[in-house]
């Protein structure tokens, strides 16, 4: 196992993520993931293979501060159409909990919905958008830095890559 490799699966192990190849999806299969009940959406992983296509694996961590999570709901609509640019904010006041994408060999591309849980102690203040969390076809590797909160996600798409490169909207916490 190269220097690289190792170094990686030691970090997805401590965090509980797919080493072992245990992920929410195989390639051109949907993705469905939820947290568990006052938990939300800590950290991401996801590989490229050439099938042109990304199998996930996701993890959460309970919800901080002395609140609980409640009145969770699914984004109505697709964040994105197929190919194109996708941005999806949680509504004032809710974290993410839950993603699901279904895959479409035919646009090779991914459609995603999210889940958004209520929170009533706590505002979010200070959101931000990270840097790119990959690169076309790498390693996709994303862990919350701690005293945040995710509160969504974007994505755009390369129609020559077939892939899409992904950054998180998380935000600093404030109590009421």
């Amino acid at each position: 196992m190269t220097c690289w490799r190792l170094t990686a699966s030691l970090a997805l192990l401590t965090l509980g993520l797919a080493a072992d190849g245990q992920f929410v999806n195989f390639w051109w299969e949907d993705a469905n993931f939820n947290c568990p009940k006052d938990q939300m959406l800590s950290s991401i992983y996801s590989i490229f293979n050439l099938n042109k296509d990304r199998s996930w694996d996701f993890g959460c961590t309970p919800f901080p501060y002395g609140d609980q999570l409640g009145d969770c709901s699914w984004s109505v609509d697709y964040a994105n159409d197929w190919t194109e640019y996708s941005e999806y904010q949680c509504p004032l006041h809710t974290v993410l909990a839950g993603v699901h994408s279904t895959a479409s060999i035919e646009h090779r591309d991914r459609r995603m919905k999210f889940k958004c849980c209520k929170f009533s102690k706590n505002i979010l203040t200070r959101c931000q958008w990270s840097n790119v969390l990959n690169k076309f076809k790498g390693l996709l590797f994303f862990s919350l830095p701690s005293d945040t909160l995710p509160a969504g996600m974007k994505s755009d798409f390369d129609e020559h890559e077939k892939d899409r490169i992904f950054k998180m909207f998380i935000c600093s916490y404030s109590k009421l």
